[in-house]
């Protein structure tokens, strides 16, 4: 276990990290990053040979860990904030555009990139369930609600002319 000494892949910011550690964070700019590509990519400037697919790789490894990040936090996003939004689902565009179709038009069949778009796909169909039946629900509330309000105008009526009945049969005698 060494530390080695890294600049962020994002921000260029100088960060120490251990060898060993899988993922890194960036404390300047927010960025994780995969800390053994990080180190192959210094090795590679030190030597001066370029190796293209390490680094379209790690693009790729970058991209999908931001969009596992994105679609975590779409998934504990609340339901009531999605059925408010509008039709077109502005987070899940942006996931699917942002991160997971850079990733795809790098490696068309990335097998992370297309385990992520079905993940993502999925929350999303959850998500317009789950507005679908709250707004159900909300409706079938809005109906209980007028009906106690109809029976409550019914029963203030009855009383009302039971009254009038009533006063008139004082006035009659």
């Amino acid at each position: 276990m060494a530390l080695v000494s890294l600049n962020c892949p994002n921000c260029g910011g100088s960060l120490k990290m251990e060898d060993t550690m899988d993922k890194g964070f960036c404390m300047y700019c927010g960025t994780s990053f995969l800390v053994k590509d990080e180190i192959q990519r210094v090795k590679v400037e030190h030597s001066g040979s370029v190796n293209l697919n390490l680094n379209r790789e790690r693009e790729i490894k970058n991209l999908l860990i931001r969009a596992e990040q994105k679609i975590t936090e779409y998934e504990m996003s609340s339901n009531a904030e999605f059925a408010n939004s509008t039709i077109k689902d502005e987070t899940y565009e942006s996931i699917m555009k942002d991160y997971i179709e850079k990733a795809f038009d790098i490696e068309p069949n990335f097998p992370k990139a297309l385990e992520l778009k079905q993940r993502l796909i999925s929350v999303k169909a959850e998500k317009i369930d789950k507005a679908k039946a709250a707004a159900k629900a909300a409706k079938i509330e809005q109906i209980r609600f007028s009906n106690k309000l109809g029976f409550g105008c019914i029963i203030v009526v009855l009383v009302f002319f039971f009254l009038l009945v009533a006063l008139l049969n004082q006035c009659g005698r």
